[in-house]
């Protein structure tokens, strides 16, 4: 629950920063607040992991034992798009262009 504010704030910077013209120092300030609150969403669930993967998981109940594929492969969905979201973002941040782009 700790990512939610984070999360929020990172949206909400993202969507304000195209009201403001491009070069100017208010859309520069709230991209770069849609990236300081990315990395910490991005930390957060790193931490995350670290401590899932130190600890035990709770005991499985037998009523949801038939949905446990289903809540395991949704979890991994969630997972791997809150991990490899920042990395495709770091990936394409040079000037808003992929690295491997052909117009260039």
């Amino acid at each position: 629950m700790a990512g939610i504010p984070a999360v929020t704030i990172a949206v909400v910077a993202i969507e304000i920063h195209d009201f403001f013209p491009k070069g100017s120092t208010a859309r520069t300030a709230a991209f770069a607040v849609h990236q300081t609150a990315g990395l910490s969403v991005l930390a957060l669930m790193v931490l995350r992991l670290f401590v899932r993967w130190g600890t035990q998981p709770p005991a499985p109940s037998p009523a949801h034992n038939c949905c446990s594929v289903q809540h395991a492969s949704r979890m991994g969905v969630l997972y791997l798009l809150m991990v490899g979201c920042p990395f495709l973002a770091c990936w394409r941040w040079p000037g808003g262009v992929s690295r491997f782009s052909r117009s260039g």
